[in-house]
């Protein structure tokens, strides 16, 4: 993490600064209370702040809404954090993070990385980093007030730190938790699996009884094979006697058919005779209703009628165009009413404002009759007079127009009235045609049916002395027919049909059973075999599955020891194990530069194990133990100013180690004022930051100390004026930047 530039509106005293944050070293320079520190705090705030928690305090006094905005680099792509606060109290913060896309069509922007809420965007944030608030603040940030946080962390802490450092990813603990994972789902398979072998072993127990049982089937198929032949003998014989009765009957079918033939002819013939003689009846009947029904000009009728519809629709579009002009007229007369009321608007306007001039200029002590405010001279009342009659005169301009337009208006009117009065509406005689004409077409159509049947009724009348002769030969061959029929059955020749068919359904009804019995007998047969198959590939599946649970039991057992690798106790402690001697080693490089008055320097060793008093065990920790010439000592136990020197030696050994981690490196060394340190201990750290300036890309140091600033290469200093807080650069270039 490389931040580049910041922008600060309305945070603790900086009401306005856009901060270019230049490579090298810089000094952050001012007196105490100026708002150093401020800076730092707001690259922390920027990446990691609480919300409102955080954010609220930071609020200026004068102001209601806050943001920091910080740009900065990272693994060789450019990000931008936004966070706003607004309100008092219980205000609402926001957070924007954004990426910088370099070439994407038509040209480079801001790509939104903001996920679905601030959370889940601290999250991406963090990711991107590498590393959280803690691991920020443990190493590379020196916040003032917090040099110790490793030192005075739990040795648990510490331990657990430092793996976020060599782990920013969390690849270890993923892989110990997908190896658990994988585990927990092997064991619940390899349970299941078991219980589908100890069912499949209760299954092939029986084998042997279905075997006994199938022998026995096999001999109830063979009989009941013996029976179906039986009955289909039978059943062929019966069908034979059948098919005799059946041409029997048929030909008996066949002389009824005939007889019944002839009895419909005879029928038949008789109704077309008497259809004859009814139709020269019915002539006589409907030429006596024809010559009722008289002739009627219907084409005279249809006329009258079309004329009598058009006088009443053109009524109708006579009365509709006389509505409108109506509605015209009742239009203007609203607009009268109107424009006439704004008129005497206006004019009631143009009266007050002559009134209050009137006032002014009959009052000796005058006030303005707008503000109320007293108008001191003459010069003024006169203004306000001139003023008011100026308004009047226009008002009066107003009323004069709508008096215009009102006369226009009522000429308008007038000549609506006039147009609506002048209409004329056209009358429709009395009379309805459309009743005479209904009747005429209902007369002319009973006459055509009439002439039509007519016609027809004189063809059949005509057809009486055929149908007499038609009858009596059907009746003669009638006659005949019956007596043939009569013959056939009086002669012995005809077979009980349905004695010969109940034979047949008999001989059908046994060998059904018989072939049913069959059937059920191989159906049971087949059940058997594929029971007896079934469990014979359950032998099988059995054996598989002791197979594959002997695998997934090796499986097992080494997820376990790969979760025990993988977890906090193993590769990650050998990790540790293996950067703990470059911690001590830069550590007690920075310690030699950093002596005490009298000459004192301390060395410092990470413990990473710790005897155990009740067992021969060692336990995984972190200690701290510091060394002088006298030996070992309690930590606890040195001054504050050489626990500052122990503290910031440890802490900038833990930002070089931040800073060379592949993928998520921490390009930046911040270092506020710390506290206990004398002059010498000042000094000394500028001397201390010179050793390892060239491992980060920037380094930040706050001080009040004047003479730190020659130290570095650029220097920026913070003055406050009113309460208001602002940068000065005191090297050239970012002066003029």
């Amino acid at each position: 993490m490389n931040p580049t530039h910041l922008t600060l509106r309305n945070v603790g005293r900086f009401a306005d600064l856009d901060l270019d944050i230049p490579t090298g070293s810089l000094a952050i320079a001012g007196a105490n209370g100026s708002g150093k520190s401020t800076l730092l705090r707001a690259i922390d705030l920027a990446l990691f702040a609480d919300g409102s928690r955080d954010l609220a305090p930071c609020l200026a006094p004068w102001a209601d809404r806050l943001e920091i905005t910080l740009t900065f680099e990272h693994a060789g792509d450019l990000y931008r954090v936004r966070r706003t606060y607004e309100g008092r109290g219980r205000g609402k913060a926001t957070l924007d993070f954004e990426w910088w896309e370099d070439d994407p069509p038509p040209m480079p922007n801001w790509v939104p990385l903001a996920r679905e809420n601030a959370a889940a965007t601290q999250g991406a944030i963090c990711a991107v980093l590498g590393m959280n608030r803690a691991t920020f603040n443990a190493s590379a940030f020196l916040a003032q007030g917090n040099s110790a946080a490793f030192p005075d962390a739990t040795a648990f802490e510490r331990k657990a730190l430092l793996g976020q450092i060599l782990d920013p990813r969390d690849y270890w603990p993923t892989l110990a938790t997908k190896a658990g994972d994988e585990r927990r789902t092997l064991e619940q398979a390899i349970v299941a699996d078991q219980a589908r072998i100890q069912d499949g072993l209760q299954q092939t127990e029986q084998l042997p009884e279905l075997l006994a049982a199938r022998d026995a089937i096999s001999a109830q198929t063979a009989t009941a094979n013996a029976q179906v032949t039986l009955a289909e003998t039978n059943l062929e014989a019966a069908q034979a006697a059948y098919s005799e009765a059946q041409a029997a009957t048929e030909r008996l079918r066949a002389l009824t058919a005939e007889r019944d033939a002839a009895a419909a002819a005879e029928q038949a013939a008789a109704r077309h005779l008497q259809e004859c003689r009814e139709a020269d009846l019915a002539i006589t009947a409907a030429q006596v209703e024809l010559d009722t029904l008289g002739a009627v000009d219907v084409d005279d009728l249809e006329r009258k009628v079309e004329r009598q519809r058009e006088l009443v629709e053109a009524r109708r579009e006579a009365l509709r165009q006389r509505f409108n002009l109506e509605q015209e007229w009742a239009a203007i007369q609203t607009e009268i009413e109107r424009v006439a009321l704004e008129g005497v608007r206006f004019h009631a306007l143009a009266d007050q404002h002559l009134n209050k001039a009137a006032h002014i200029v009959e009052s000796a002590a005058a006030t303005c009759v707008t503000c109320g405010q007293p108008l001191a001279d003459e010069e003024t009342k006169q203004r306000v007079i001139d003023g008011l009659e100026a308004q009047a005169a226009e008002a009066m301009a107003q009323a004069r127009d709508h008096l215009a337009e009102v006369e226009a208006l009522e000429q308008k009117a007038v000549d609506a009235r006039t147009a609506v009065d002048a209409f004329v509406i056209p009358d429709v005689p009395a009379g309805d045609y459309t009743l005479q004409l209904a009747q005429a077409r209902q007369a002319e159509t009973r006459r055509v049916q009439l002439e039509t049947r007519i016609s027809g009724w004189r063809v059949k009348a005509a057809q009486t002395a055929e149908a007499a002769r038609v009858h009596d030969e059907a009746s003669v061959l009638a006659g005949a027919k019956q007596v043939d029929l009569d013959s056939a059955r009086g002669s012995g020749d005809v077979i009980d049909l349905s004695l010969a068919l109940g034979a047949v359904n008999v001989a059908k009804t046994t060998l059904a059973v018989s072939r049913q019995q069959a059937h059920d007998a191989a159906v049971a047969e087949a059940a058997i075999n594929e029971r007896i198959t079934t469990l014979r590939q359950t032998e099988v599946a059995v054996a598989a599955l002791q197979a594959k649970t002997a695998q997934t039991q090796n499986r097992i057992d080494l997820l376990k020891l790969a979760e025990r690798a993988f977890g906090r106790d193993g590769i990650p402690a050998l990790i540790v194990e293996n950067v703990v001697g470059t911690i001590e080693t830069e550590t007690n490089r920075l310690l030699q530069l950093m002596p005490t008055t009298d000459g004192e320097t301390f060395r410092v060793e990470l413990r990473t194990q710790r005897a155990l008093k009740t067992a021969d065990h060692l336990k995984e920790t972190l200690d701290i133990v510091v060394s002088d010439r006298d030996g070992e000592r309690a930590y606890e136990t040195y001054s504050g100013g050489e626990q500052a020197r122990i503290n910031i030696c440890l802490r900038i050994a833990l930002a070089l180690l931040l800073a060379d981690r592949r993928g998520a490196e921490s390009r930046l060394l911040a270092v506020d004022e710390l506290e206990y340190l004398d002059l010498l201990g000042q000094e000394q750290l500028v001397t201390v930051i010179g050793a390892v300036a060239d491992r980060f890309d920037r380094v930040i140091v706050v001080s009040h100390v004047e003479g730190i600033r020659d130290a570095f290469d650029q220097t920026i200093r913070i003055v406050k004026d009113g309460g208001v807080s602002r940068v000065l650069s005191d090297t050239p270039a970012m002066a003029a930047a």
